[in-house]
Parts: C-alpha cells; sequence; structure tokens
C-alpha cells in the first residue's frame, strides 16, 4: 500500500513539473499538441467563444488568428527585429468584400520570418490575405460575429485592434485552455486542407510562406480554385 502511494506521488510530481514547463514553454506545448489530431472546426470555435464570452478583446484576436493562420505577431503590437514599433493589425484592415455576389471578409496581415533578400525582391510578401465567407451558414461566421462585435469597440480606422501583446493573450489562454496560440495557425491550416481542399499555392498564400517552402505539404489536399470559390463551395 505504502509503495503504491509512493508511485502515485511521483506520478503527481511527474506531470506537475511537465506541466509547468508547458506554461513556460509555449512551443514545448505546442509540439506536443501537434501531436494530437486536430479538433473540427466546431470545436475550436466553441473554445474561442468561451473565452470571448468573458474577454471579447481577447475572442476577437483568437479569431483573427485562427481565420488567417497568423502568428501572434503579426496581430498583435511588438518590436521588430528592427527595434522599431509595431502597431498589430489595424482596424482598416478588415474589409467586406463582394465577389459573384457574395460577401467575404479580407483580413490583411503581416507576415514575419521573412529573409530581407526576399522582401526586397518581393515586397508585396510583407502582407498577406485572407478570405472569409461572410454567411450565416458559413461555418465560421460565429467567430466573424466575435470580430464584428469587437470592432464596433474601436473608432477610428487607423486604431490598432488590440493594445496587449503576446505574453498577455498567451498566459490568458494557455491557463484557461492549456493551449498556445501557435496551435490555431495549426489547427486552421489542417481545416482548410480538410474542408476547403486547398492546394500548396493556396496554403503558401494564405500563411505568407515562401515558395518554396516544404510546409504546405503538411496539409495541402487537392484542387486548384481560388479561394474565394473553394469557401463558396462548402457552406
Amino acid at each position: 500500500m505504502e509503495n503504491k502511494i509512493e508511485n502515485l506521488q511521483d506520478s503527481i510530481d511527474k506531470v506537475k513539473v511537465q506541466a509547468n514547463k508547458f506554461r513556460g514553454d509555449p512551443w514545448a506545448l505546442h509540439n506536443m499538441l501537434k501531436d494530437e489530431e486536430a479538433p473540427d472546426i466546431e470545436e475550436v470555435i466553441k473554445i474561442i467563444k468561451s473565452i470571448a464570452d468573458k474577454r471579447i478583446d481577447y475572442g476577437a484576436a483568437l479569431s483573427i488568428l485562427y481565420l488567417t493562420a497568423s502568428r501572434a505577431n503579426e496581430i498583435l503590437p511588438c518590436k521588430l527585429k528592427t527595434g522599431e514599433k509595431h502597431p498589430g493589425i489595424l482596424k482598416k484592415d478588415i474589409k467586406v468584400r463582394e465577389h459573384e455576389g457574395r460577401d467575404f471578409i479580407i483580413i490583411r496581415t503581416r507576415v514575419e520570418k521573412l529573409r530581407d533578400l526576399h522582401i526586397k525582391k518581393h515586397p508585396e510578401s510583407k502582407f498577406k490575405t485572407a478570405y472569409i465567407l461572410a454567411e450565416e451558414n458559413a461555418l465560421e461566421y460565429p467567430l466573424l460575429e466575435i470580430i464584428d462585435k469587437y470592432l464596433d469597440t474601436i473608432i477610428n480606422d487607423e486604431d490598432p485592434l488590440f493594445k496587449f501583446r503576446y505574453d498577455t493573450l498567451y498566459k490568458y489562454f494557455v491557463r484557461r485552455k492549456r493551449l498556445n496560440l501557435h496551435i490555431l495557425r495549426h489547427w486552421r491550416n489542417h481545416h482548410v486542407g480538410r474542408y476547403y481542399n486547398y492546394t500548396e499555392a493556396d496554403l503558401i498564400a494564405l500563411n505568407g510562406w515562401m515558395k518554396r517552402s516544404t510546409m504546405p505539404s503538411n496539409y495541402s489536399k487537392s484542387g486548384e480554385k481560388s479561394l474565394m470559390e473553394k469557401a463558396i463551395k462548402f457552406r
């Protein structure tokens, strides 16, 4: 009996050590999570909505991170490697556009981790754009509602959407959901490959990856239609 109690205590201590490691190391947590099967879109929406119910600003940030498959510092205020302060995504970076009689939410975000030489040759690569079908029966519509509700609190188009930085959002998310922010990017790529048949070219456009990147092969399925046409096809 005594040995069983000691073994149980050892197991508890190991779990505590591992949990503390994951709380302090986002990539340790991410590497564990990415080996698990990605949840359905509906489950991801449920997770984000539970955060938005308490903090609409955090919910909006998580919604944008997921829908645009972005890194946290691509939408949140941060300090660039040049030392310059970047305000993050602005209100004007989110627009409505019509395509073939259907409304889309267009979200433009900057791209992090590009080589200076690549940027010099392809200045347009500093930004990427996500296209989300804005119809009530679209899978991602509940997340668009969260974003729309939050946008009503931002007055000017030139205003940054968020005042908090990566560390603040990460700590809130990991404490409540035991998830790191980057897993949303991983899940989104799985979902657009699974539900919308994004090609490698589509994934490169969504993520802002360089054309020679091997990352798209992890998520791509098949097909060769535009991003918006695929969003219309599967509603």
